[in-house]
């Protein structure tokens, strides 16, 4: 029974001390949660403070811009100013700014209620003037006098220096903890790139900046500037438009300029363009350089007395004769568009003009007054479709007939009748030759003739003249000139002919039978 009694009250004792531990353990959970809480109180009175004077100087800016808020309502006006005493600095503008102060913020207004009159002593007799700054305030109010905030730079409740110092805290890479309140312990949270208790060591993947560290670090060279690198740095050349050193890349970065350059708006330099003052001679163009300028030639489509700004055909100012702009650049006009020539002289464009010369088979021809004109041959050589390599010079030269073959109907006993296809051309002049589809010289004694040919499927008043030449039993050829104002002709030409069969005569008069 008694050992009974015994462990019950053992255990009675264990779980008292169990309970006083437990108590205790939520005590301590208590004590840091309510001091947690102390801080975010101690920093919603520096944050708030901080907030009230910032709306209180808002207030007063008002009262200087707003004829409202100026006096005028509450007797003053810049007549009786002088009897009740300057406006800037009277209470009444105070009242008007503090009734902005924390406006719908209850939080705010607790604050507020604890910091008014202090606010109001300062207005009237702490202040030394109308040119007091918010920042001053600050420090009386809220740094001095209730003690919510720190200066910047330190922290606590004593304001102790940040780590790297008040001045730079950090080293100025890092946020210093409790920085400007009455709490925190002055340690650095560090940049990426920085480390170290007062983040004054470049952090793992990170180097120092040499150049930072040692603004003479390419100072044997004036010409050269100091750029950091991975691990190290280089003297590197300053830009052209440098004279006498730069601070860093570009012409941006020069001390002075060189000649060709002139000091830019906003700063550092820029390149002069030579080329505003027209420095080249007629029928070149400038080109500006950096620094300096070159004149080239211009292109043969501008017109030299306009100049250019390149030597390209899209440089030109203004477009020479024979020429005109198209798509931004110079370009030859093709004046044979416009069939310029008399007939049966041939267009020929040519790069800023026009030739119109004598095409094959016409030839120049000098007239009794000197002139130059077009006019077929009396005789020229004819080649097969099929034989464009023949010499001009061989046997095939024929003589041509010099009259113009009618186109009649024949009545003849024995003749044939077939079709030649031409074919289109680019010129007003074809020549090809004709094989008959029947040969016609069973017997010796005769010989064709060529009586008529005429085109089948000419269109639109279109106008050809025929003349034939070397007329064999086997076939002739033929010379098709346009005779109507078009220079070509672009369908399928298909003339008919007419062969007749004659007797040969003894006549000498009479010609031969490759002559008509």
């Amino acid at each position: 029974m008694r050992t009974a009694v015994a462990v019950v009250a053992v255990v009675a004792v264990a779980l008292l001390l169990c309970s006083v531990v437990v108590d205790g353990a939520k005590g301590r959970r208590k004590g840091r949660r309510g001091l947690s809480s102390a801080t975010e109180k101690a920093k919603h009175k520096c944050t708030t403070c901080r907030r009230i004077v910032d709306d209180f100087f808002n207030g007063l800016e008002k009262t200087e811009n707003d004829i409202e808020f100026r006096g005028e309502s509450k007797g003053w006006t810049k007549d009786n100013e002088k009897f009740l005493g300057k406006y800037a600095m009277n209470e009444a503008r105070m009242t008007v700014a503090l009734e902005g102060v924390c406006q719908q913020d209850y939080k705010c207004t607790e604050v507020f209620a604890e910091l008014e009159e202090d606010i109001e002593d300062w207005w009237t007799e702490e202040r030394p003037d109308d040119t007091t700054t918010r920042d001053a305030l600050i420090e009386w109010l809220c740094i001095d006098k209730h003690k919510y905030c720190c200066p910047a730079g330190t922290y606590g409740k004593t304001c102790k220096p940040c780590a790297g110092g008040a001045d730079t805290p950090c080293s100025g890479h890092g946020t210093c903890s409790g920085d400007g309140f009455r709490h925190g312990n002055g340690k650095c949270k560090c940049t990426d790139n920085f480390t170290g208790p007062t983040c004054s060591e470049c952090a793992p993947g990170f180097y120092m900046n040499e150049c930072a560290a040692d603004p003479n670090s390419c100072s044997d060279d004036v010409n050269t500037f100091c750029k950091n690198t991975p691990g190290s740095f280089e003297c590197a050349p300053c830009d052209a438009a440098c004279l006498d050193g730069c601070s860093g890349d570009g012409p941006q970065h020069c001390h002075a300029c060189r000649d060709g350059y002139e000091p830019a708006p906003d700063g550092g330099c820029r390149d002069v363009d030579e080329c505003l003052d027209y420095p080249c001679t007629e029928g070149q163009g400038c080109v500006n350089t950096a620094g300096s300028y070159r004149c080239e030639t211009c292109h043969s489509s501008c017109d030299a007395s306009s100049g250019c700004s390149g030597p390209g055909a899209s440089d030109c100012t203004a477009c020479a004769a024979g020429f005109e702009r198209v798509d931004g650049a110079c370009k030859d006009v093709n004046e044979c568009e416009e069939f310029v020539c008399d007939r049966p002289k041939t267009c020929t464009n040519e790069e800023g003009t026009y030739a119109c010369v004598c095409k094959g088979p016409a030839v120049e021809v000098e007239n009794a007054d000197g002139t130059v004109s077009c006019a077929l041959p009396s005789w020229f050589p004819f080649r097969a479709n099929d034989d464009d390599d023949a010499d001009d010079d061989d046997d095939s030269s024929v003589t041509v007939t010099q009259e113009r073959i009618d186109a009649a109907d024949v009545d003849a006993s024995t003749s044939l009748q077939g079709n030649i296809t031409v074919g289109s051309s680019e010129g007003n002049m074809k020549q090809l030759n004709v094989s008959f589809e029947l040969p016609l010289f069973a017997d010796a004694d005769v010989t064709p003739v060529i009586r008529s040919i005429r085109p089948v499927n000419e269109c639109c008043g279109d106008q050809f003249e025929f003349r034939v030449a070397r007329v064999t039993p086997t076939g002739f050829a033929v010379l098709i000139q346009r005779t109507d104002s078009q220079q070509s002709w672009g369908q399928e030409l298909v003339a008919e002919y007419t062969a007749v069969m004659e007797k040969q005569t003894t006549n000498d008069n009479a010609p031969s039978k490759d002559e008509l």
